[in-house]
């Protein structure tokens, strides 16, 4: 008897273990999937920035997203090579960040005034001819989502955040 219910308790935790690993490794994909795809319903195409319309409670796909800031993002696709992300800074805040396929943030970046960002994206393992001044990002697979931010908390900040965001790229290199 009591060797059945030692039997018993230790299939029990390696059928625990084994599902928390199995969640724990694949809900980043599923995350990411669901994100991209919400993202691609809105009529986003790879490798170019789509600049959201201002955030308000009636429009926020996303959950969590801040109406005090203006949002682009890139879906990145590798398939065809390298992107390059070019970014300008600004005088308030923004940032550029870049997820890879699991939501891992691989590269974070604020944007200052006069320090613009310039980035290639590419997979890991990739040979790559980095432009001058870039610095090379390595995703892990060919997709992943690039995200600028920039503060706007007012419609005048939001038509500046735009402007900026108008001069920013992605796209291959």
């Amino acid at each position: 008897m009591r060797r059945a219910i030692l039997i018993f308790v230790a299939v029990l935790v390696v059928t625990g273990l084994a599902s928390h690993l199995l969640v724990i490794r694949a809900l980043p994909t599923i995350i990411m999937n669901r994100g991209t795809a919400v993202i691609a319903d809105l009529g986003v195409v790879p490798n170019q920035w789509f600049i959201a319309p201002r955030i308000t409670a009636e429009n926020s796909a996303v959950v969590r997203a801040s109406p005090d800031l203006a949002y682009a993002v890139c879906l990145l696709d590798l398939t065809e090579g390298p992107v390059q992300i070019l970014a300008p800074g600004g005088a308030d805040y923004g940032s550029l960040s870049v997820f890879d396929d699991d939501t891992t943030n691989v590269f974070v970046r604020p944007l200052l005034e006069n320090q613009p960002v310039d980035i290639l994206v590419h997979r890991a393992g990739e040979t790559i001819e980095l432009p001058p001044g870039a610095t090379a990002v390595a995703l892990s697979s060919t997709r992943g989502i690039a995200l600028l931010r920039r503060l706007a908390p007012s419609q005048a900040l939001y038509e500046a955040a735009q402007g900026l965001m108008d001069q920013s790229r992605c796209g291959p290199r």
